[in-house]
């Protein structure tokens, strides 16, 4: 509106301003003045409202355009907003993607489809606003996680379970470095370790249910250790220390040093010291920690008087224990290990661990700790632990006097005649124990088990001589009358339990019918001075063709048998013609003649 009132007057001044200057009388300027005014102030009006729309139309636009700009800044905003939510929820997507990682190492991972998420979320990045934002933060964010399991590998190198989280982790590495191959040496190395580390044993073995393989038994074993034991020590300590080395950025320290020799070797070194006498409990000590240190299992949250959480240890270390502890003191010193077996037996067991008890009590039986054996046997089934039927009868064996100290020995074949005597006391449970311990460990008897043994002193005469040969001739001729029921020749002999039992002109009578079998006899003489020192003894000789079952009813018969009784006076009959004397050696005073008859009876 005042545009075009500013039109009309500014119209009305140009008009008179043109009647003054075309010289317009009054009159006519009157009329036409009027008209003239009317014209140009329509036309000023005119003038003015055009001005006016264009006044109007300019602020619209402007006003459309400041509200457009504000749209725009608005909607910035607003999609700023968006894309830094948007980014804020990538963002949190990759750090849980990180989290379900390191929080999956050690349970198996599978390291392909745990970074599957994380390179989705980098191709996701590519076409997003804020593009940059997003490259440094994912770099960021994988540097961060490449660091923490870089730290994770460095600071998880003690027992069992944590050199398993050091696979997954490396694995991890590997994938998080593109599937970089370089790693794979490191990786197939600690899987060869920790299979290793899953083998129940790592230096002795069990073939058979108390028949251990113990490779230090062998005197060239110890004595090789004997000489290189320190240098051993030394370089399992060196390995311990090198393990970290990542020079080369690919962990050549877990490649050089965790190998399955050093578990090996490190077990090894920890029976050395716990079978070399004296024991020295400082050097068993530091064997067992170094094999201990990565195959040690589980840890309880008591500590020991050092301060260090207990571990439950293999099979193989606690055995080991109790080998040293036994060798020194017996049963009552390997006793002082009990309380921490039995944490250990509930631990394997709450487990399903049972193959590592079944090898203990293996253990204690090839240790002969028998009272100890079916303690744990018995804690097994305490504990509802479904034994195999092997071990259900092995339990009521040592239920039913199994735990008697009746010893069976191991021996390869010599080409001597070889027995035990201290079998001439056992009575029928002896024999008993003795034949299912047999049984148990699937062993065939190798050596002859001494019955009764009969000596005699002989006073010979001044100058008098013995002729072994001779008596062998006498014997020989002797037997012509068993009709090839018995035979005899000479044989070194020796006893198997004692030191210095052993006779080289020893003579074997064997018999060969079978109401006598493996009945066996062994004579020997020597001149001592003036005397000539007898003795017989009476065995049971095995016979490869009969089992368990029938050899202890063999040898049991054998005390009772009259054969034997008779064949006794066949061959004190014969050194007595040999011998010629004026006086028998039947002869001898009363008391004398009770003791032989006892001996006979």
């Amino acid at each position: 509106m005042l545009a075009i009132i500013i039109g009309i007057f500014i119209g009305g001044c140009i008009g008179a301003l043109l009647f003054d200057i075309m010289g317009v009388s009054e009159d006519a300027i009157t009329v036409y003045h009027a008209i003239f005014l009317i014209v140009i102030n329509i036309i000023g009006g005119v003038i003015g409202g055009i001005i006016n729309s264009k006044i109007k139309k300019r602020k619209r636009e402007e006003l459309e355009r400041s509200h457009e700009i504000e749209r725009r800044e608005q909607e910035l905003k607003r999609r700023k907003i968006e894309w830094q939510n948007q980014f804020i929820d990538w963002d949190n997507r990759l750090v849980k993607c990180y989290q379900i990682i390191e929080n999956s190492i050690g349970s198996g991972v599978e390291e392909e489809s745990l970074y599957s998420p994380i390179w989705r979320l980098e191709k996701e990045m590519m076409n997003a606003e804020m593009r940059e934002q997003y490259i440094k933060r994912f770099d960021e964010r994988l540097s961060y996680h490449q660091e923490w399991i870089k730290n994770y590998i460095t600071g998880n190198m003690y027992g069992n379970y944590a050199i398993k989280c050091v696979l997954d982790a490396l694995k991890c590495l590997k994938a998080s470095y593109r599937q970089d191959n370089k790693f794979n040496s490191a990786i197939d190395g600690l899987k060869k370790f920790i299979h290793s580390l899953e083998e129940t044993t790592n230096y002795i073995s069990f073939d058979m249910y108390g028949d251990c393989n113990f490779p230090l038994d062998d005197s060239k074993e110890m004595e090789y250790m004997d000489i290189h034991a320190l240098e051993i020590e030394h370089r399992l300590q060196t390995s311990i220390n090198n393990v970290n080395d990542n020079t080369d950025g690919y962990y050549i320290g877990i490649v050089k040093n965790l190998t399955p020799e050093f578990i090996e070797i490190s077990c090894k070194l920890m029976w050395y010291y716990a079978k070399k006498k004296p024991f020295n409990v400082t050097k068993f000590d530091s064997a067992r920690n170094i094999y201990g240190i990565y195959t040690t299992k589980y840890f309880t949250n008591s500590k020991n008087k050092n301060g260090e959480l207990i571990g439950f240890v293999k099979v193989e270390e606690i055995l080991a224990r109790i080998y040293a502890k036994n060798q020194m003191g017996g049963i009552e010193t390997v006793r002082q290990e009990m309380d921490y077996v039995n944490l250990w037996l509930r631990k394997n067991i709450s487990l399903k661990n049972e193959a590592e008890c079944y090898i203990f009590a293996s253990g204690l039986a090839w240790m002969e700790l028998y009272e100890l054996e079916r303690e744990i046997l018995k804690n097994l089934v305490k504990f509802n632990v479904q034994l195999p039927a092997d071990l259900q009868e092995r339990l009521s064996f040592l239920e039913n006097g199994g735990t008697s100290n009746v010893k069976i020995y191991e021996i390869e074949p010599t080409g001597e005649f070889l027995y035990d005597t201290s079998s001439i006391d056992w009575k029928a449970a002896e024999y008993e124990v003795f034949f299912r311990k047999l049984s148990m460990k699937n062993m065939q008897l190798k050596y002859s088990l001494a019955i009764q043994k009969w000596k005699k002193t002989i006073p010979l005469s001044k100058g008098q001589k013995v002729d072994q040969d001779k008596i062998y001739s006498q014997f020989v001729d002797m037997i012509e009358d068993f009709d090839g029921e018995v035979t005899c020749e000479k044989v070194t002999a020796k006893a198997i339990n004692r030191v210095n039992e052993e006779n080289e002109n020893a003579i074997l009578f064997q018999f060969n019918s079978k109401k006598n079998r493996c009945v066996s006899i062994l004579f020997s003489s020597e001149k001592y001075g003036r005397n000539l020192n007898l003795m017989i003894i009476t065995l049971f000789t095995p016979e490869k063709e009969l089992n368990n079952d029938e050899l202890k009813k063999c040898a049991m018969s054998i005390k009772d048998s009259i054969y034997v009784d008779s064949f006794k006076e066949s061959i004190l009959q014969e050194i007595d013609l040999v011998l010629r004397e004026k006086k028998s050696i039947y002869d001898c005073d009363e008391e004398e003649s009770v003791s032989a008859k006892k001996v006979f009876e």
